[in-house]
């Protein structure tokens, strides 16, 4: 489609306009041309850039503002560039826009800046341009828009009333072809739209008016309505979605009761018979029914046109004649294949499933014996059914371009071999896809029963309470009672619909058993309503045809409204397939050893990366490798030393006894360097086992850093490689954790082999002295002078003990203490027996003041150097651990993996893959192409 040479220059520039009205996406309209810079890059043009003017749409922006708008692009941009390289396109009122840009730059507009008249776009590409706002073409029945409508659109955005002849409004009316030979580009205007859209007879005239004034080229799209291209992005999503990926597609779900005839309307819609039918539960699966309109072969048996009533029916009748012709060798296939044979069959329609890539069905029987089969496939020949949609697509010229989903008939009363719980079943399914936001609800309803009864109607509801994105589809209409109708649902009065309501007549039974034809139903719907008395004045929004028309008209809208954000979802998910296929590796395994040394090379950098803090998923929630080794050292090991107390063990009753018991022979005068020693010595042996520990919990999380690095895709490819590093890593971090065991060991018993008393922080004897005495001085009770009454100063109320403290001729400072009990008055008499002291002596009676001095004087020379202790463990053994351990593991591991694994004989065993990973890649693959096919096929939209 291009109208440039391919020997143009490197830049190829889009000016795009965006509509004025309703439904307004400056992104939607900026993604509409993307695919023409890819099929332009094809067809060898270099570097296509697009440029999107971005205006206020009507009412707030009118005319005359979105003209100031787009004048003022084209002028920065045919100046920032050569013109030749530059296209003008657009669609709907963006392609009115273009036209009256093309005329302004021809014949200025009053008000407007003036353009360079020797500066014009090298061609131009319009999609259903708005030729004539206040258009009097009334073919309303053919689009979802009429002239009506139009005109309320126009007032809100012509500058005054008086503007309705003027040309730049309304290109259509310039009749001039001198003015529209100096506005035509040089490669001339290409020109689109939908052969059923109201614009249409406008559209063909302009092309009357100017295919004389320069190179136009017009293209109408049989079957199709206003801004047609957009629905044709769908039919590439639908591979994502059925791949069981999130992305919420817009699509119309068909909804009713069992007997609603919800089959019915569908194969109308079609025009083909092939859906499976019978009693009870028919459809026992999704059906997810992509409809695709093409254009009619030059051979095929059906006319673009219609070769039938000639009423514009959506159904074309098919030549029985020609279909035998065509169909000869489908019907031979169909017959080897257990079908039915289909005279319908051409070259023209066919079904493609999901399932069967590349496998055309034209003969329909066999599309309906296919959809029984792989329902049976998932829930057997019973009236099981399950939630695994089946994906159908038919192609046919006499098709819009739709989507559906045709759900299983909700029923109340399980029959036969049915689940008891059928019901519950076949309501979860169909919330499931009703809930989805970007659903439109087709509800189903028969119109011989209570509207407010019907089923489809109520569980709409549920997700839809408004009606807001619900169409009501009334069949049966003509088995209704003599004088009644519908008229009042058509108008809302019953349950208010925001798509309001559609009457149709399907065939009944008796029809289809004595194969009453599709278009011959179609022919009887179009004679009741043109001649039923209550719908004869409305019967052009009434029946299959309209129904038809009207979905497509609702799925273009609702598209146009949510495309934005399914670009969105659709690239994210993209990006993250992509990602993950990256991490999976090629498929073409290259070298082994190759592999095997790339794989090592990996596990050592990240591993080193983890430790230092580089690793590439830090993560924001929780503390992680280095980090965690790092709250080991200085919250839990710290804060375990620092809970060790030296006295929880040792009792005041033990340092006394040790006291005596290192005096030997001659009680000691002063306090001695030995029960210090002893009492000290024993407390820092308390210091090994939570060093001990800490080596264990560094080795813990080094395995948790290797297993969390090992978990990666990347490593999963190679199961046996995977577990091997793992195998090697332990043992050689195990074979590392021997030595720091007994490193740590060695620090503790280090400082427990010799006790330095010349510490420069530890509390000298003479002032553990002091402190202890100054403190028992004060907790002595005041002494008072039995004269005065008046408290005796301190050293007169110490000289009675001052020859206790000094060990003189106090009787209990000799005899007391220690000894009390032994000499107490009741073992008097045992004591001038001479007898033998008993086989255990302990510690008892009250302390003297002496031995109460002495405790406490060790107890503060102990608390001190055991802080001393503390704090030098505290500093050296993460030291010790991160030397021996982390460092040597970090340094060490990579050349370790090296001397195990990479070995001729062992290497080939290792670098076989997953399964799983093998899988997993074709997976990604498929869906990284799918995902691809949708963002350009959502681009071009």
């Amino acid at each position: 489609m291009a109208v440039v040479s391919k020997s143009s220059p490197t830049v190829k520039s889009n000016l795009t306009n965006q509509p004025g009205f309703s439904m307004t996406s400056v992104y939607f309209y900026l993604e509409y041309l993307i695919c023409m810079v890819t099929k332009l890059q094809s067809q060898g043009f270099r570097n296509p850039a697009i440029f999107a003017v971005d205006y206020k749409p009507a009412p707030t922006g009118r005319f005359s503002d979105q003209m100031e708008s787009v004048v003022a692009a084209w002028n920065y941009l045919s100046t920032a560039f050569d013109t030749s390289q530059l296209v003008l396109a657009g669609d709907s009122n963006g392609a009115t826009l273009a036209l009256s840009l093309l005329l302004h730059i021809a014949r200025p507009y009053n008000g407007i800046e003036l353009c360079d008249a020797t500066k014009k776009p090298c061609a131009a590409i319009l999609v259903s341009p708005w030729t004539k706002l206040y258009t009097k073409v009334t073919n309303n029945s053919s689009d979802y828009i009429n002239h009506r409508i139009l005109a309320k659109y126009a007032d809100r955005y012509v500058d005054d009333n008086q503007i309705h002849s003027d040309i730049h409004h309304n290109p259509g009316l310039c009749r001039s072809r001198e003015w529209w030979t100096r506005a035509f580009p040089e490669h001339g205007i290409y020109l689109t739209y939908g052969e059923e859209e109201v614009l249409a007879p406008d559209i063909e005239e302009f092309y009357a008016i100017t295919s004389q004034c320069g190179k136009i080229r017009i293209e109408a799209e049989p079957n199709q309505i206003h801004s047609w291209p957009v629905l044709m992005y769908y039919d590439a999503l639908a591979t994502v979605g059925s791949s069981g990926h999130s992305i919420d597609l817009p699509q119309i779900t068909v909804v009713g009761s069992q007997s609603s005839g919800k089959s019915s309307v569908l194969e109308n819609i079609v025009g083909r018979d092939f859906l499976p039918r019978g009693t009870g539960i028919v459809t026992r699966r999704p059906l997810v029914l992509q409809l695709v309109n093409r254009r009619a072969t030059a051979t095929g048996s059906s006319s673009v046109n219609g070769t039938g009533s000639g009423s514009g029916s959506l159904i074309d009748v098919v030549d029985n004649e020609a279909a035998k012709a065509n169909g000869a060798g489908n019907a031979e296939s169909a017959n080897s294949s257990g079908a039915a044979v289909d005279k319908e069959s051409n070259e023209d329609e066919w079904g493609e499933f999901l399932h069967l890539p590349g496998k055309k069905f034209y003969n329909f029987n066999e599309i309906r014996n296919e959809i029984v089969r792989e329902t049976e496939l998932k829930t057997g020949k019973n009236a099981g059914i399950s939630s695994a949609p089946i994906n159908l697509r038919i192609y046919s010229p006499n098709v819009l371009t739709l989507t559906l989903v045709d759900l299983p008939g909700l029923t109340k009363v399980p029959v036969g071999d049915q689940p008891k719980d059928i019901e519950r079943q076949i309501k979860e399914m169909v919330l499931k896809y009703i809930s989805k936001p970007n659903a439109i609800i087709l509800s189903v309803t028969a119109a011989n029963t209570d509207l407010a009864n019907s089923d489809g109607l109520k569980l709409a509801r549920e997700v839809d309470p408004e009606g807001s994105r619900t169409i009501g589809v009334l069949t049966k209409i003509d088995l209704m009672d003599q004088g009644t109708d519908v008229i009042d649902i058509l108008s809302g009065k019953i349950i208010p619909l925001r798509f309001g309501y559609v009457p149709v007549i399907n065939r009944g039974q008796k029809d289809i058993t004595t194969n009453k034809s599709i278009k011959s139903a179609l022919e009887y719907e179009r004679d009741f309503f043109e001649n039923h008395a209550s719908y004869r004045a409305k019967s052009q929004y009434c029946g299959t045809p309209y129904l038809a028309k009207r979905l497509n008209s609702i799925l273009l809208n609702h598209i146009k409204t949510t495309l934005p954000d399914i670009k969105a979802r659709i690239e994210t998910s993209l990006k993250k397939y992509q990602t993950e296929l990256a991490a999976l590796g090629p498929a073409d395994l290259g070298s082994p050893s190759n592999v095997v040394l790339s794989t090592i090379t990996e596990f050592s950098d990240e591993y080193r990366s983890v430790l230092e803090g580089r690793g590439q998923d830090v993560s924001s929630q929780e503390l992680s490798g280095g980090a965690r080794i790092s709250f080991v050292f200085h919250e839990i090991f710290t804060n375990g030393i620092k809970s060790l107390d030296p006295f929880d063990q040792i009792k005041d009753a033990d340092i006394r006894t040790i006291l005596f018991n290192s005096a030997g022979l001659v009680p000691s005068l002063f306090v001695g360097m030995a029960p210090f020693e002893f009492l000290v010595k024993k407390q820092i042996k308390r210091f090994e086992e939570p060093s001990i520990k800490c080596v264990t919990l560094v080795f813990d999380e080094l395995v948790r850093i290797q297993s969390q690095i090992l978990a990666k895709p990347s490593f999963n490819r190679y199961p046996a490689l995977k577990a091997k590093i793992s195998q090697v890593f332990i043992a050689f971090l195990r074979s590392a954790q021997v030595p720091t065991n007994k490193l740590v060991s060695d620090l503790v018993a280090m400082e427990e082999s010799y006790i330095n008393s010349a510490h420069p922080d530890l509390l000298k004897g003479n002032q553990a002295m002091d402190i202890v005495s100054n403190k028992m001085q004060l907790s002595k009770p005041v002494q008072l002078d039995p004269k005065t009454g008046k408290p005796l100063p301190i050293q007169a109320g110490s000289n009675r003990n001052s020859m206790d403290l000094n060990g003189s001729s106090n009787e209990n400072a000799v005899f007391g203490g220690f000894f009390g009990n032994l000499f107490a008055s009741k073992n008097k008499k045992r004591l001038a027996a001479m007898e033998s002291p008993p086989a255990v002596l302990r510690a008892s009676g009250q302390m003297t003041e002496r031995e109460t001095l002495e405790t406490e004087v060790i107890k503060l020379l102990i608390n001190s150097y055991f802080a001393i202790v503390q704090r030098t463990i505290a500093d050296l053994v993460p030291k010790s651990i991160t030397l021996n351990l982390i460092s040597f593991s970090k340094e060490g591991i990579q050349k370790e993996l090296l001397e195990n694994l990479y070995k001729s004989d062992e290497v080939d065993d290792l670098v076989k893959e997953n399964e799983f990973t093998v899988q997993r890649r074709k997976e990604c693959q498929k869906m990284v192409k799918a995902l691809q096919e949708a963002s350009n096929i959502v681009s071009s939209v």
